[in-house]
């Protein structure tokens, strides 16, 4: 919302992170969790300026939703990480008990189902 408090949206674990490095510090840029009104996660990049009307008290933030991004940049290291298991396990049956661990604890799946062929039985 234009003219609302980003300390607002921000969640009470990071508040003290963001006012120390944003705020403070004057870090330029930073990935922040924030709380939507629908009380949803969401990641945005802020960019923190010095005010646009000469005010060395005032702060302008940009803010930039890239929470689609930041899952298609976790889709893309998952998928690596399953050629790579696919690769180096000697036998499928292995290499499934960890790719399953792996979108499990990387993508929060929690049920997966995998089929094996089964060449005597066709």
């Amino acid at each position: 919302t234009i003219g609302a408090s980003i300390l607002d949206v921000v969640p009470d674990e990071i508040r003290l992170y963001f006012t120390n490095s944003l705020l403070k510090e004057k870090k330029k840029k930073s990935e922040v969790p924030i709380i939507t009104k629908k009380g949803e996660t969401r990641t945005v990049l802020i960019s923190v300026f010095d005010g646009i009307w000469d005010d060395e008290e005032e702060m302008c933030l940009l803010v930039r939703d890239i929470t689609e991004l930041k899952r298609a940049q976790q889709y893309i290291r998952v998928s690596e990480s399953v050629s790579k298991i696919l690769s180096e396990s000697p036998l499928l049956s292995t290499a499934c008990k960890s790719i399953i661990q792996l979108l499990n604890d990387k993508l929060g799946w929690e049920v997966m189902v995998t089929w094996l062929w089964n060449k005597e039985k066709k």
